[in-house]
This record gives C-alpha cells, structure tokens and sequence, in this order.
C-alpha cells in the first residue's frame, strides 16, 4: 500500500514549482515565527530540535540529540525549507470524542490556560507533489488536564459535566490556502487515560465556495457551511494525530497547570495508535523550536507536512454535534449522558 505514495522532494522538488513552493513556506513561516515571537516579547534566538529517525519505536529509542542552536532570521532556512513530503501520512482512529461542527476559526485557545502551541500544517497531494488548496483542516485536542469540550463522559478526563456539551475549547477547523496551508493557535495538549499525548487532525473535502463566502451554504460532496460559522459533512480524505516527543512532553508537563493532571502518562511506544501513525518513511512528530529557549512558558512553534491521497475516503465516529442551539450528543453511542447520570 505504502509503496505507491513514497514519493519525497527528490523527486518532484526539482521543478521551478518545487523550488518557489520551499521557498515560499521558509518566508511564510519565518515571518510567522518572527510574529510570534515579537507578540509574545522574545528578542532570543529560537531554538530548534529536528528528529532524524525512521518510525515510532526507533524514536523511542533514541536520544534527539541532532539540534540547532542560535539560528538567526537571516538562516531560516535551515529552519523551515527542508521538511516537505509526499510521503502519504497513515490514517489512524478518529477517536470517541469528535464533535462534528466546528468552528472556522484558527485560534482556538478561548480560555484555556497553558503553553501556547502554535501549529503549521501543510498539505501535499501524494499523487502530484502539489499542495492541496481548499481543504478543510479540522484539529481537536483535550486541555492541559486531560479534557475534551464538547462531550460529556466520565471517560473524558473524569470530566462528566453535562455544562460540557457546550463548550468548544481548543476545536476549531479552517480552509487551506492555495499552498494547502493551515496555521493554529492552540495549547500544548494534556494527556489522559491511556493515550499518549496527541492532537486529533482531520481533512474534510472543500464546498464550491472559499471561506470568504462563510455565510454562503455551499455543498460538494455533502460539506457544507452554516451561517453560524461552522462546518459540517464533508468527505474525510484523511483522519490521524499528530503526537509529540517525550522530552518535549516532560518539560511541558512539569509547569501549571499541567503539573495538577492527576491521569497516568502513557509514553509514545505504549501508546494504541501512535505505532500506526508512523511508518519507515512517515515521521508523525512535528519539527518545533521554543520561542524563548529561557522560558518554556512563551510557547512552542510546530510544523508538519502531510501527505494526503484526495481519492480517498474515510469514515469517523461522531460523539455529538454543534449546533445552533449546542452541543447534542450522538443517541447512537453505547454511552449517551441520558443513560448515565
């Protein structure tokens, strides 16, 4: 299966396409982490850790030694200009707790506390090395504790608050640019139950119309758009997560309020589906330096890229909608809060 779509930038990042599109994401994200950083008051030089393993397990493996210190935005390039794939990323579960009908948003914080995360997502075509513009890119994620909004279930985090239907903290989904960009401002996720620590990803088929036309209902393929903002139905090109390496994950952890989850941690190799997200050729970790190596508090920078066969089609478990009226959850799970108060 995978070796239909173990294409790299060796092969189709030769042409003037190829070269314009790397170049163009080394200023799109130097301009980004730049931003970042002035918003955030960090004159320090950022620093970057880059992961040069295979799979899952020989990451676990390995100490990520192989690092970059005191880079200058004159050498962003070292940075940001060399990790485009066409390799196709895997499609694991979606998991219990996604809520169909996000918001179009990118910054989907509201008012979590913890270490922002600021993410860079990029998507290829694995059969023609060409971004994918106009997908929808859908990102789920639970809170530095350990908690999903949008469902109430004792599972989630313990958290079985029915007021939690309602909420939308760190869930939000946006259309790709015509490089297949998407860019988030969220937290750095918690863990819980016996999962390591992930953000959820989805790509979901585009409508007729780009997001400038959000109070538009369009529909194609049954994706469509409300007037309140959020988007619904759509064909799934690809479901994964995205998950994080265990240095990263300790040093985040050790600060508030992630130090308050009480939940076990669950390391990357003992995780279900984290083996399943990584192949010899696709590394599921993200590439991130910290804005302020003196001060883990001020954030982390992230970017992937992603390869994606826009062929394909891939069926998720919904636990509940959004709607204009809130959350409702999905009468067709063994557990609905109806039946477990």
């Amino acid at each position: 299966m995978w070796s239909n779509h173990q294409r790299s930038l060796a092969e189709c990042g030769s042409s003037s396409k190829g070269h314009s599109r790397a170049q163009r994401a080394v200023e799109r994200r130097s301009r980004w982490a730049e931003k970042i950083r002035e918003d955030r008051g960090v004159e320090a030089k950022p620093w970057i850790r880059r992961r040069d393993v295979d799979d899952l397990y020989k990451w676990g493996n390995m100490t990520h030694l192989a690092n970059m210190t005191g880079v200058s935005p004159n050498n962003y390039t070292a940075l940001f200009g060399n990790n485009i794939s066409c390799v196709l990323t895997p499609d694991i579960s979606n998991g219990p707790f996604y809520i169909e009908g996000e918001y179009l948003r990118t910054n989907v914080t509201e008012n979590q506390v913890g270490v922002p995360l600021y993410l860079d997502v990029q998507i290829i075509d694995v059969n023609t090395c060409e971004p994918l513009p106009d997908l929808f890119v859908d990102i789920w994620s639970a809170n530095a504790t350990g908690v999903y909004s949008g469902v109430h279930e004792p599972s989630n985090g313990n958290y079985a608050d029915i007021a939690n239907l309602n909420a939308t903290f760190l869930r939000g989904i946006w259309q790709a640019d015509d490089d297949g960009v998407v860019q988030f401002a969220t937290i750095f996720p918690g863990h819980y139950g016996d999962r390591a620590t992930h953000v959820h990803m989805m790509y979901v088929d585009r409508p007729l119309v780009r997001h400038k036309c959000l109070t538009t209902v369009s529909v194609h393929h049954g994706g469509y758009i409300t007037p309140n903002y959020t988007f619904h139905g759509g064909n799934n090109t690809h479901i994964g997560q995205l998950f994080f390496e265990e240095s990263l994950r300790s040093a985040i952890e050790a600060t508030a309020p992630y130090t308050s989850n009480a939940q076990p941690v669950t390391a990357n190799n003992d995780d279900e589906f984290a083996p399943d997200q990584a192949t010899g050729n696709y590394d599921p970790y993200p590439k991130y330096l910290y804005i302020d190596p003196e001060d883990i508090s001020k954030g982390v920078i992230a970017w992937i890229s992603m390869g994606v066969d826009p062929t394909s089609s891939h069926h998720a478990l919904i636990a509940g909608w959004l709607t204009e009226d809130g959350g409702v959850p999905n009468p067709e799970l063994e557990w609905t809060p109806s039946q477990n108060q």
